[in-house]
């Protein structure tokens, strides 16, 4: 599970990083990123708490 993760979390990334320098202004860019880094950082919270519950309760 922990590999299928990381493949989709470069893939995204990759795109969004693509998506992101593709806007034609800074501004844009800026608010874009901000945003995608508000939704990355409330997933990245969600996946932690999915994993340690995880580890708790059927692997530890």
């Amino acid at each position: 599970m922990y590999e299928a993760l990381i493949r989709f979390l470069r893939q995204f990334i990759s795109e969004k990083a693509a998506q992101i320098g593709a806007l034609t202004t800074e501004l844009e860019r800026l608010i874009e990123y901000k945003s995608a880094w508000a939704n990355f950082k409330r997933s990245a919270e969600g996946t932690d708490g999915m994993f340690s519950y995880l580890n708790k309760h059927w692997i530890a």
